[in-house]
């Protein structure tokens, strides 16, 4: 397989959340002319997911998605780096999975009970791995997105919290008579930082944190501020007393006369090294790689919450960093694609 050829076709498919009909025929396409059959489970209209080998409670579903955010950035090749809008979140991965079809022997999925699957939704909601688990139970899942080659066995949850913070309108040249909500705003985040579940850390996680996601507030009219609304998400670690951290960020809110609403909310897990997924990956990176495995955690939320909350123990690995992704700068090495084919196909033989 041309890596590089086939991340860039898939990278030029349009698949941004709510529009991935193009990126599931071609796969549908792609994979029969591997020798493999699949079936589509709809999720919503024009909308489903790609499943091969289903069974009702596989021993291992090795799953990544295949819907992206909707920024530009056109495709292109340089040095040893793929660049482009879901060049690494999360079409490596893709790409990954189909390097590894191309080596393993046609019936080895149902000789091992895996299922493989391509999912929807994840960038929005997570419909596609939902309704997935509400019909397939696995032991088991290995969810496939950007480590950097790490494996992580802890996943970080969030509180996301809704905030209005209120002022006093007036005359935007008589500033002293009004009270101006975005300054309110500015002074409820300084404070922030002491909140003590913040200060907490977790071993493969790292720190607890926050990011101030959306702020609004004011207008071109000459005016003080009377409404500013931010969006905070909260970092949760598998550590935390989540009943607990809620009322802390309730009562700080409430002492800064600020009107909340928590809209969503993910839990944080973590899953035991000595795992038979974890294991058996483990095993699987050291022989391809030839270099020690690294144990760590997953700071974004993923596919795997799912499995988490339908009782699997689910692990995440795959090519590319977090860090550049959903950005113009996203990008992957072609060199961490095939590891990652070459760590599948040892897995699957394996497991």
């Amino acid at each position: 397989m041309d890596i590089a050829k086939e991340l860039l076709r898939l990278i030029e498919i349009d698949s941004r959340s709510g529009n991935e009909a193009k990126i599931i025929k071609y796969l549908e396409k792609r994979l029969l002319n591997l020798g493999f059959s699949c079936v589509k489970q709809k999720i919503t209209d024009k909308r489903e997911n790609l499943i091969i080998n289903p069974l009702k409670t596989p021993k291992l579903v090795i799953s990544t998605h295949v819907d992206t955010v909707s920024l530009e950035n056109p495709p292109r090749i340089e040095n040893s780096r793929v660049y482009g809008i879901g060049s690494s979140d999360p079409k490596a991965s893709i790409v990954s999975i189909l390097y590894a079809l191309e080596k393993v022997e046609k019936n080895v999925l149902e000789e091992k009970g895996i299922t493989i699957a391509f999912f929807v939704d994840e960038e929005e909601q997570g419909l596609g791995s939902e309704r997935f688990c509400e019909i397939y139970k696995p032991k088991y899942a290995l969810v496939l997105e950007p480590t950097d080659l790490n494996i992580c066995i802890a996943e970080a949850g969030s509180y996301e919290v809704e905030i209005i913070v209120k002022g006093r309108a007036a005359h935007g040249s008589e500033v002293e008579k009004g009270e101006n909500a975005i300054i309110k705003a500015f002074n409820l985040i300084k404070e922030i930082d002491k909140l003590s579940f913040l200060k907490e850390e977790h071993e493969l996680i790292g720190k607890s944190n926050f990011n101030i996601q959306m702020i609004k507030g004011g207008g071109k009219l000459l005016a003080v501020p009377e409404v500013c609304e931010l969006i905070i998400d909260f970092r949760l670690l598998p550590t935390h007393n989540l009943k607990n951290v809620k009322s802390e960020i309730e009562d700080f809110l409430r002492s800064k006369k600020a009107e909340f609403k928590f809209i969503d909310f993910s839990p944080p897990f973590e899953i035991s090294p000595d795992s038979k997924i974890v294991k058996r990956l483990k095993e699987a990176f050291e022989i391809v790689t030839r270099r020690k495995a690294k144990i760590a955690g997953m700071k974004s939320w993923t596919d795997a919450e799912n499995f988490y909350r339908a009782k699997a123990e689910a692990t995440i690995f795959g090519p590319g960093k977090l860090e550049v992704c959903h950005t113009k700068e996203e990008h992957v090495e072609i060199k961490d694609v095939e590891i990652t084919g070459e760590v599948l196909k040892e897995l699957i033989l394996r497991f």
